[in-house]
């Protein structure tokens, strides 16, 4: 998948989060169902998915690639997205590119 690359500061900039914003990483959401990916366990049987309704207990990608990859794996449409966390709060980003 060919994506522009988007630094994070333009990123912060974009969505006007604030300047002590941490980036943490990539989180899947279903706008579907409102929710996160939040869990993935996995043996040589079966693999069970855990979905959770706030970002903080997300799933956290360390890329956009292995978030991407990861949704690919999934029957639902998943918005990959930014996590950010404040000293108060944490921020997402939703990005534009949709899977599935």
């Amino acid at each position: 998948m060919e994506s522009e690359k988007i630094s994070i500061d333009q990123i912060k900039t974009d969505f006007n989060l604030p300047v002590d914003a941490e980036y943490v990483g990539h989180i899947l959401y279903f706008p579907e169902s409102d929710e996160y990916l939040g869990l993935i366990e996995e043996n040589e049987d079966l693999i069970n998915y855990a979905y959770v309704k706030t970002p903080g207990f997300a799933k956290v990608f360390d890329s956009f690639e292995s978030a991407y990859s990861e949704a690919q794996e999934l029957k639902y449409k998943a918005i990959i997205s930014l996590l950010f966390e404040t000293k108060e709060q944490l921020c997402v980003a939703h990005n534009e590119v949709i899977v599935n």
